[in-house]
């Protein structure tokens, strides 16, 4: 007999099975029990999380022998051929190949025909999303009002995606995904009855790595049994096969930056590129161990939700006592800004050495009791740590460039932020702005960052976008007041014309050509061909 694979061969087979959804699983019941059965149902949910087993449980409750019931027999033939999807009254159909309206067209010809020897004929659709328009358009009718002996069962992973008309006319569930208690349960008990034995902590990263998808842990436990040639499943192996870091490598990267030591830090990531690490999960894991500090440091009751053994979690208790809880809030979100930088970078072990070694100098330089100890921007809050005492401002020099400038107030100068990072978190700033006001967002987007110098920040825009300079001028404080809450610390946002506008002699400028009568007839010919119009000249 060929192998059955454990997502296949431990499918649940009755409601009580179903592990997660048991807001699912009592209304079905119920409305079984009751006699209250809809003619179309759409489940909804992430993959991996009981839909579609979920719909053949459904068609064996109403067509099992015994029905309509809500605890089907599993041994009558109807039960049997469900279960094996050779039922000629239960049709599975993959929405992404049978998606045009012809298919749905030959499914309304096919529902005026009785079951061959089941009570209903039942149509589950997987991936429903992927129908096209006209074809759910031609379904609305039969949807309404079907035949008493036919039932439709939808399954989707994206229900945004499924017409309101479609919607308004199923009965709606949404799975969500599976706790990692209850899939590091159901990964016990399947090792203990398939006789495969597994470290618990192994068990746990893989509940863990399958982020609420139940069939995805069972895919890794099963590739796990071939990947490893011993008797158990180690952590390490599952580490290996997943392309994880090891937990202790995250302790010593905090060890490193509360100790000043970029030395261990490079090697740390020399060894992590030497074995093949991904960058990307090394930052996901990275940004998940400072949670796990923040968790541990603002209260021990949020212990159910680390994910961790009991030994871990003294160690992150320990290490969160080097913290306050601004600084960690601040360097979460500097990972997290960075980790969707390190997914487009080709250096990405030299940009990361970089990122951390500048989050051991601003942890180093905030420190109390250090040489230039001050507040970090970008790590804590700007108010000094205690036992520290306020910087006098400092004074700026006057700028020879042809910028607009506010009068400065006095305010406390932090260490230096650098354009990247400014740059990095611009996007988000931007949609910050764009909640506050839209037409401010869309001048910003005309602009660009020149630079950032002490608590000032520039904005440079083209000599003919001279609307668009005085609209950030008039709402500059919009744009400091995000600035301020998201680097935790006072800015100033000036504005500027492009050097080649201003600091380049307008004789050295080629004149614009202007454009012979053969040149605009053609010009005219494309716009009129196309429907288009000009928006605008540029020089050549």
């Amino acid at each position: 007999m060929a192998y059955l694979v454990l997502a296949r061969k431990y499918r649940p087979q009755n409601f009580e099975e179903v592990i997660g959804q048991e807001h699912i699983t009592r209304t079905l019941t119920n409305a079984i029990t009751t006699k209250r059965i809809a003619s179309a149902y759409l489940f909804a949910g992430p993959r991996g999380v009981g839909k579609t087993s979920m719909a053949r449980i459904l068609a064996k409750a109403l067509n099992c022998e015994k029905g309509p019931t809500a605890d089907p027999c599993n041994t009558c033939d109807l039960c049997k051929e469900i279960t094996a999807a050779s039922s000629t009254d239960v049709l599975e159909i993959d929405g992404a190949s049978n998606r045009g309206i012809d298919q749905i067209r030959q499914l309304r010809e096919n529902v005026k025909f009785i079951p061959a020897k089941s009570r209903y004929k039942i149509y589950i659709i997987d991936e429903v999303h992927m129908l096209t328009t006209e074809a759910f358009n031609a379904l609305l009718k039969t949807l309404e009002e079907p035949p008493a002996h036919i039932k439709f069962i939808f399954a989707t992973t994206q229900p945004e995606r499924v017409i309101p008309t479609i919607l308004s006319r199923c009965q709606h569930f949404d799975f969500r995904a599976i706790k990692t208690s209850d899939i590091l349960a159901q990964l016990k008990n399947i090792a203990e009855r398939e006789g495969i034995k597994a470290e618990e902590e192994a068990l746990r990263r893989m509940a863990v790595f399958s982020a609420g998808s139940l069939r995805d842990a069972l895919s890794i436990l099963d590739q796990l049994v071939s990947f490893t040639d011993k008797d158990r499943i180690s952590v390490s192996e599952v580490n290996s096969l997943l392309g994880l870091v090891e937990e202790e490598v995250f302790f010593k990267v905090v060890e490193t930056i509360v100790n000043n030591d970029p030395p261990s830090l490079f090697a740390i990531i020399n060894g992590l590129t030497t074995e093949g690490k991904s960058m990307v999960s090394f930052f996901g894991g990275l940004l998940g161990h400072f949670r796990n500090i923040l968790l541990t440091k603002e209260s021990s009751s949020l212990s159910p939700f680390l994910n961790v053994n009991v030994d871990s979690q003294r160690i992150l208790k320990d290490q969160g006592k080097n913290f306050s809880s601004e600084e960690l809030f601040q360097i979460i979100e500097r990972i997290s800004l960075f980790k969707g930088r390190v997914e487009r970078e080709e250096s990405a072990s030299i940009v990361s050495e970089v990122f951390l070694l500048s989050l051991i100098k601003d942890f180093t330089k905030k420190k109390p009791g250090r040489e230039g100890s001050r507040p970090v921007d970008g790590m804590g809050s700007s108010h000094p740590v205690d036992g520290m005492k306020k910087e006098e401002s400092l004074p700026r020099k006057e700028s020879t460039e042809s910028i607009d400038k506010p009068k400065i107030k006095e305010s406390e100068i932090s260490y230096p932020i650098s354009d990247e990072e400014i740059k990095g978190a611009w996007p988000l700033i931007l949609e910050e702005i764009k909640e506050k006001k839209r037409p401010l967002e869309a001048c910003l987007q005309e602009g660009r960052i020149k630079k950032v110098k002490d608590s000032s920040m520039i904005i440079e825009f083209r000599k003919d976008l001279r609307f668009h300079k005085e609209m950030v001028e008039k709402n500059r404080k919009i744009i400091e007041e995000i600035l301020k809450r998201r680097f935790a610390r006072d800015f100033i946002v000036e504005t500027a014309y492009g050097d080649r506008e201003e600091g380049t002699d307008s004789s050295e400028l080629s004149p614009r050509r202007e454009l012979t009568i053969e040149e605009e007839k053609k010009i005219k010919k494309i716009l009129d061909l196309f429907g288009g119009k000009i928006v605008s000249r540029k020089e050549e």
